[in-house]
C-alpha cells in the first residue's frame, strides 16, 4: 500500500492530471484507513455516517488530504492510541 502512496505522491509532484469525479467520501476515508493500518503508531477507528454524501473532486486528491490528516493526527497526539 505504501507504494501506491508513493506512485501517487510522485505524479502529484510533477503536475499531473486531475481527474474530477463523483467521489465517495466514505470510501475514501476507509481507503486511507486501510493503507495506514500496518504503519504503527496509527490506528484508525472511523464511524462514518451511510449517508454521507458522494462530492465533486479528483478521488487522488481527495487521498492524499486524509492521509496528511491522519498522518498529522498521529503524530499530534501526545500517546501512542487511536486516530
Amino acid at each position: 500500500a505504501s507504494d501506491v502512496y508513493k506512485r501517487q505522491l510522485l505524479a502529484y509532484a510533477r503536475g499531473g492530471k486531475h481527474r474530477v469525479a463523483r467521489t465517495c467520501l466514505a470510501a475514501v476515508v476507509r481507503g486511507a484507513a486501510r493503507m495506514v493500518r500496518h504503519q504503527p503508531p496509527v490506528v484508525v477507528e472511523h464511524d462514518l455516517d451511510p449517508a454521507l454524501p458522494s462530492v465533486e473532486g479528483d478521488p487522488r486528491q481527495l487521498l492524499h488530504v486524509v492521509l496528511a490528516l491522519l498522518q498529522n493526527a498521529a503524530e499530534a497526539g501526545p500517546h501512542r492510541g487511536p486516530v
